[in-house]
């Protein structure tokens, strides 16, 4: 009975160890994405997010991005991909990525002026087209994230999600979020 405590105590022991290990590594890949520029980024505390500190506003029932934005977003899809790539090259394979866009949209009434006798176009198909613009323009110019360590999801979230604006032209929008995913806890 002794020898089974002492071994049972050694391997709870080892496994709490290395839970300890990874659990720094979580707070520590955390606080780096975090650490994004803030010349780009502001962390949302709130709703535990980055927001663009300025924000891209689309015209209304557009998917465009204006040209006023172009710079700004090439340089953020610079900074994003070499953050990512400085963060993958510090903790290696214990880290991927998933980088979400995220798409937005004010809750005006939309019908598409391309194909209006398309009724699956609304709020939710403008969002996800606004989002799907900025993947596409971070492509044209050159833009890419390792596929190997960084999963890009689009997404639109229409009229809907948390974090909405109060004033509904300024949710004409997108969001990007960097999720960070750590090892294997079990292992």
């Amino acid at each position: 009975m002794l020898v089974l405590f002492a071994v049972t105590t050694y391997v709870l022991v080892e496994k709490s160890r290395k839970i300890e290990i990874k659990l720094k590594d979580i707070m520590s890949i955390e606080q780096s994405v975090r650490s994004l520029p803030k010349n780009y980024f502001v962390y949302d505390s709130v709703h535990r997010r980055h927001q663009l500190n300025e924000q891209v506003n689309f015209s209304l029932k557009s998917d465009i991005i204006p040209e006023s934005y172009h710079a700004y977003l090439l340089d953020v899809g610079g900074v994003l991909q070499d953050s990512i790539a400085s963060i993958r090259k510090k903790y290696k394979e214990r880290v991927k990525f998933t980088l979400l866009i995220e798409g937005m949209s004010s809750n005006l009434p939309y019908t598409s002026k391309r194909c209006p006798e398309a009724v699956w176009e609304d709020n939710y198909t403008l969002s996800y087209r606004r989002a799907l613009s900025l993947k596409r323009f971070w492509d044209d110019k050159g833009i890419k994230f390792d596929p190997t360590y960084c999963d890009i999801q689009i997404a639109g979230s229409g009229e809907d999600g948390i974090g909405r604006l109060p004033i509904q032209r300024l949710n004409q929008r997108f969001l990007i979020q960097i999720l960070p995913k750590v090892g294997d806890i079990n292992k």
